[in-house]
């Protein structure tokens, strides 16, 4: 059992205390003993009403941690005891709220217990579209938007972890290339989330473009609570008009954080006109 120094003093109902109602009246309260003899039910009132709260803050202490309690002099040690004594009484508190943008290392708030985690995957750059001829149009599609997660975790056992943002993809600029991926967000082991692919460059087929299903494309999670886990989004098609209807593009991927960026480009050439490009994001 651990040891508690710090006692109560003059607890017996018969000690030898002023009552209650002559010590709120008498003016020592204020003034505190000076010259001349004190009184000892006075002295002993004081001394009860002071160690009965040290030594009950103390055993408090020392039972919720099972540590010894000593007349030490180390106030620093008990400040420190009585810290993490408080924190294991008070389950749930949110403490900190950390928002991590930049690639570098995640160091725990101090007396942290678990953590909800929101973490995104960048998202992908849309494919561009090639020359096309008198007679046809060409359109792109846009990129995916990286994968989302909000889990609950331990952190019992983490002092830090590194922390890596994805970068968000790079779109093609023109001609039929693709765009670039996502860049995948991670913290250390706990959460890694894929960034989303690329949109594909565009063609002047009158079909729309064909995507593989990405519903497995999610944040694995090896411990935790997962409370919402959504895959890489795909992004609308993009769509072949006739020639003398507007060429629309697909939009790009969206998730719980907000819909995927608009499109419409338009490449179109003829005898009377010169070549066009026109690109609203």
């Amino acid at each position: 059992m651990a040891t508690n120094n710090f006692k109560a003093f003059a607890l017996d109902p018969n000690a030898n205390v002023t009552p209650q109602a002559d010590w709120e009246a008498l003016p020592t309260l204020l003034s505190g003993f000076t010259s001349g003899k004190a009184s000892s039910a006075q002295v002993n009132k004081a001394l009860r009403q002071s160690l009965f709260i040290a030594s009950t803050l103390a055993e408090f202490v020392s039972t919720t941690l099972n540590t010894d309690i000593l007349d030490d002099d180390d106030i620093n040690g008990f400040m420190s005891k009585l810290t993490s004594a408080l924190q294991l009484n008070s389950p749930g508190r949110l403490i900190n709220i950390q928002t991590i943008t930049t690639s570098g290392t995640y160091t725990k708030t101090l007396g942290a217990k678990h953590a909800l985690i929101r973490a995104v995957g960048g998202g992908a750059g849309g494919g561009g579209v090639p020359a096309t001829s008198s007679t046809t149009q060409s359109t792109a599609k846009g990129g995916e938007s990286g994968a989302y997660i909000e889990a609950y975790v331990d952190l019992s056992s983490v002092t830090s972890l590194s922390a890596i943002i994805g970068a968000g993809g790079v779109g093609a600029i023109a001609g039929s290339n693709s765009g670039t991926s996502g860049g995948t967000t991670s913290l250390g082991s706990l959460i890694s989330c894929p960034g989303g692919e690329p949109g594909i460059g565009g063609n002047t087929s009158a079909a729309s473009f064909v995507s593989s299903d990405r519903a497995s494309n999610k944040a694995p999670m090896s411990t935790g609570m997962v409370l919402v886990s959504t895959p890489t989004s795909l992004p609308n098609l993009g769509r072949v008009a006739n020639p003398s209807a507007p060429t629309v593009g697909g939009t790009g991927g969206s998730n719980p954080l907000g819909v995927g960026g608009g499109c419409w480009r338009r490449r179109t050439r003829n005898s009377n006109k010169s070549h066009q490009c026109n690109r609203v994001w």
